[in-house]
């Protein structure tokens, strides 16, 4: 029951205050620390096999990575105290809906795109 409050309360979040613009988001720290293997990669391989199979442990490092950090987040929150857990939780599960900021986006390309600048 307290799952689906914490699913609940993560859904209103999203969609009352969506992800405000200029505040850092986990997606971000995501794409630097791609961004970073994909270059080391590319420093240390040379053959695109070795490339791709270094990709796929990346990519899986990156989930397996961002799950650990979450959980350890949710954990230290709750051994602090119960209802900071439930707090770090919900903050990170809104953070992951991201929907109204999606569709946010996905309108601003689109007004770009309906004008037929398609550089812009």
């Amino acid at each position: 029951m307290l799952l689906i409050g914490v699913f609940g309360v993560a859904a209103v979040l999203d969609f009352v205050l969506a992800d405000p613009w200029g505040w850092p988001h986990p997606v971000q720290a995501i794409g630097w620390v791609i961004n970073r293997g994909k270059d080391w990669i590319l420093v240390i391989t040379a053959s695109s096999s070795s490339q791709r199979i270094m990709g796929v442990l990346l990519g899986g490092g990156v989930v397996l990575g961002s799950g650990f950090v979450g959980g350890m987040m949710v954990m230290l929150g709750s051994y602090l105290h119960g209802g900071l857990g439930l707090s770090i939780a919900t903050i990170l599960l809104a953070s992951c809906f991201a929907g109204r900021g999606l569709r946010r986006a996905a309108e601003d390309v689109l007004g770009v795109l309906h004008q037929v600048d398609v550089e812009g």
